[in-house]
């Protein structure tokens, strides 16, 4: 995966041209809304917590079987790793739950629940 920078002077080099016009205004715009970007990433970071305990919350809510004593967050330690990966979240989470015997529509579940509503006011 190739970061702005590196795409534009590839698909330069290919050309064999030089990086300018639109793509030179396409970087500069990038670079000029970074500050949004990085808003964003430290507020997904500081309110992780608060995000995966609500994620988590939506889909027991929605599925309250998961917490009996045949569901997949039942004891402490399943609950914990449930809570532990939602953190982590989509780095293997997939491959981690299969892994694990955890149904995938939960893990879904789980994810669409994430409320990203204070990014929406970030944005705007």
């Amino acid at each position: 995966m190739l970061d702005a920078f590196s795409r534009v002077v590839t698909n330069a080099d290919a050309k064999a041209a030089y990086v300018g016009g639109a793509d030179l205004q396409a970087l500069k715009k990038f670079i000029s809304e970074g500050n949004k970007r990085l808003d964003a990433v430290n507020s997904v970071v500081s309110n992780a917590s608060c995000i995966v305990s609500d994620a988590v919350s939506g889909m027991i809510c929605e599925n309250p079987s998961l917490i009996s004593p045949s569901g997949n967050c039942y004891t402490n330690r399943r609950m914990a790793a449930c809570l532990r990966d939602e953190d982590r979240c989509l780095n293997g989470l997939k491959e981690t739950y299969s892994s694990l015997g955890v149904p995938a529509n939960s893990n879904a579940r789980a994810l669409l629940n994430v409320n990203f509503q204070h990014l929406k006011e970030i944005v705007q």
